[in-house]
């Protein structure tokens, strides 16, 4: 954000504080439940079976409260800036806008940030620590051509990017160096069933008028009838 005053001006750097303050609100669930899996995979590294069953595991309980807060974000956002009261229209538009942006990070994260953890806990943190570098240029060398021009929208879509690097890295690695197969099918699930909640948002938003709490719980409920299926 320091370097997104410098190159852009406080009131970008602002907007961009505004949002990613619920990117880190909402990331705290994922650094809590992580480390729980830490030591889980740790001691079940020599056994690959226990391993595969101790990722699926995580892999749900990681995605499936994220998924949900994804998608209100998406369609509600704007709900979360309750206390910008002294804000312009357009100020809170552009808040929204990168909040957006930002958590599709969080996506990003649901389905993936549960390899970092297998990876770090099985040995592998200094191939882990050399993709967190190269995310870091990336983000840096982005930052430096965009910020000047685009502002807070490029800080957040240069964070996306950057995620989206790391994340793709820990999943090659994860399917090159360890004896546990990267659960394609439960990850598709997973994106099918974001995929029908965010089609039955769209619906509710476009076809129903309904206060933001009621739309959401109803949208809760739809979300959790579609876990139980035989997919699961």
């Amino acid at each position: 954000m320091v370097l997104l005053e410098r190159l852009s001006s406080a009131r970008e750097a602002g907007y961009y504080a505004g949002a990613y303050r619920w990117l880190d609100a909402i990331m705290m669930y994922a650094w809590t439940v992580l480390p729980l899996f830490f030591a889980r995979f740790a001691h079940a590294a020599a056994r690959p079976r226990e391993l595969r069953q101790l990722l699926w595991l995580g892999q749900r309980v990681v995605a499936i409260p994220l998924l949900l807060l994804v998608a209100f974000v998406l369609f509600r956002g704007e709900v979360l800036f309750w206390q910008f009261g002294h804000s312009t229209g357009p100020e809170l538009a552009r808040m929204v806008r990168c909040l957006k942006i930002l958590f599709l990070n969080v996506l990003v994260h649901a389905f993936f940030a549960i390899y970092s953890t297998l990876l770090t806990s099985t040995r592998h943190q200094q191939a882990v620590s050399w993709l967190v570098a190269l995310s870091i240029g990336l983000n840096l060398t982005l930052n430096l051509l965009l910020l000047p021009r685009y502002g807070a929208i490029a800080a957040a879509i240069n964070t996306l990017l950057s995620v989206l690097l790391v994340s793709g890295g820990y999943v090659w690695l994860v399917s090159q160096r360890m004896r546990v197969r990267v659960p394609w099918h439960l990850i598709a699930q997973l994106a099918l069933a974001f995929g029908l909640l965010c089609g039955a948002w769209y619906l509710v938003r476009t076809q129903l008028t309904l206060v933001w709490w009621l739309e959401t719980g109803l949208m809760g409920v739809f979300f959790a009838g579609l876990l139980p299926l035989p997919v699961w």
